[in-house]
């Protein structure tokens, strides 16, 4: 309900700048085109805009039904002559990720051996702030972290059972994971992790050299999941050209259209904390808390060993974007989830991070309300429709959309030129 009510949050405008999943998905079907170069709609992995084709088309079949279109082609121009239309089925899908994420918490943490504290884990993903937000932007990052949660779940089976099918499953699911966002490629280190831990726990009578070949395997099977289903642009068209990847040559490598800079930027370490903790306070400080808690738990190291290589590398990374700690609210629910198991047995203690746990629910509720309310930059527009003609109106890269004339596009150029760009891609 949280995460529904904010759906058509600023539609049918569209202020997130990079939602072209949401192009990608519908350019395949138009132009039928399953497997496009990079660049051609989208620079991210295709796994999100395959998962919004099957929506595109349940709801063409149901308007087929009720009579709002008669044939695909109308549809097509209904899903043209109002944008707010894909975004919106887009955000629904992945309201359905952000959902499900909270019962793959919930199920990881009993996996563990938690009780009330898988209660309390899935509580804390379930009125996260951030998880909240970024379930209503048309985006990769919620699927990617609904995949990222699944290959916890499969972790901390493989360190209790060191079944093979665990660490394949697990393998799959960051595989899955980096087929929705580039960044999802970290999560193969989540698999390392757990098959480290589980040769110190000595569950089961493999030998070391059929954990070897378990181990090679799952990592076989997750990359060909990686490829086959977000990357299969490398196996019909090569290597991306320099040209079609964010960064360009300014970057150290890339994976398909996003370049990764690998240099530390100490600057970013300070400001991502401070958004972290502006969205999630409860969380944050529940989740370090409950760092000792879970690392008591052998099932839970890998997710430790994890959570700390994520955040050395993203909070210290060029791009500081809170998003990209988003895999952080799964990881630090399940630490709290196992502070909130320990102190529930203590009485007071237990009932007083109860208690706290409320704190996240006003504050998801108000950021429901705000998400609802009407966009500033909506008001902005309606102040320059207000204008008179020929009007100087100068608007920065989050401001309102407007429609440029050609005598603003050439000042616009000539600005751009002067700091050595040029106008983008939605302006030419």
């Amino acid at each position: 309900a949280l995460r529904l009510a904010p759906v058509e949050h600023g539609l049918p405008r569209s202020y997130v700048p990079d939602t072209h999943g949401v192009r990608a998905a519908l350019g395949m079907v138009r132009d039928a085109d399953p497997v496009p170069q990079v660049g051609k709609y989208s620079t991210y992995p295709n796994l999100f805009p395959y998962s919004l084709i099957p929506a595109y088309g349940a709801v063409y079949v149901g308007g087929r039904v009720i009579g709002e279109w008669d044939n695909p082609q109308d549809y097509g121009n209904e899903l043209l002559d109002n944008p707010g239309l894909p975004n919106l089925i887009a955000r629904l899908v992945v309201v359905l990720f952000g959902a499900l994420t909270t019962w793959v918490v919930f199920r990881a943490a009993q996996a563990a051996g938690l009780g009330v504290g898988a209660w309390c884990a899935a509580w804390l993903v379930a009125t996260s702030c951030l998880h909240t937000h970024l379930s209503v932007h048309e985006r990769p990052w919620v699927p990617m972290v609904f995949f990222q949660s699944l290959a916890l779940w499969a972790a901390i089976a493989y360190v209790k059972s060191s079944r093979p099918r665990h660490l394949i499953a697990c393998s799959l699911a960051a595989g899955l994971a980096f087929a929705c966002h580039q960044s999802g490629l970290g999560t193969f280190a989540l698999c390392g992790f757990a098959w480290i831990f589980s040769l110190k726990e000595g569950v089961g009578s493999s030998t070391p050299r059929q954990r070897f070949l378990v181990g090679l395997g799952a990592l076989a099977a997750g990359l060909a999941a990686a490829v086959l289903l977000g990357h299969p642009y490398l196996l019909v068209h090569g290597d991306t050209p320099t040209a079609a990847v964010v960064g360009g040559s300014g970057s150290d490598f890339s994976v398909g259209g996003q370049g990764i800079i690998l240099s530390l930027r100490w600057e970013s370490v300070s400001s991502l904390l401070a958004s972290l903790c502006s969205y999630d306070p409860i969380l944050v400080f529940v989740g370090l808390a409950g760092t000792v808690s879970a690392w008591k738990r052998p099932s839970l190291r890998p997710l430790c060993a994890f959570a700390a290589l994520w955040a050395a590398f993203f909070l210290t990374q060029q791009s500081d974007h809170v998003r990209y700690l988003l895999p952080l609210t799964v990881l630090f629910a399940l630490f709290g989830g196992a502070l909130c198991e320990g102190l529930w047995k203590q009485g007071t203690a237990g009932i007083g991070t109860l208690l706290l746990l409320g704190l996240p629910l006003v504050q998801d509720v108000r950021l429901a309300h705000v998400l609802q309310s009407p966009d500033a930059r909506v008001e902005a527009e309606e102040l320059l429709g207000a204008l008179p003609e020929g009007a100087l109106v100068a608007i920065d890269r989050y401001g309102p959309s407007a429609d440029l004339n050609e005598a603003s596009l050439e000042l616009l150029k000539g600005l751009r030129e002067g700091r050595g760009e040029g106008l983008r891609t939605r302006e030419v």
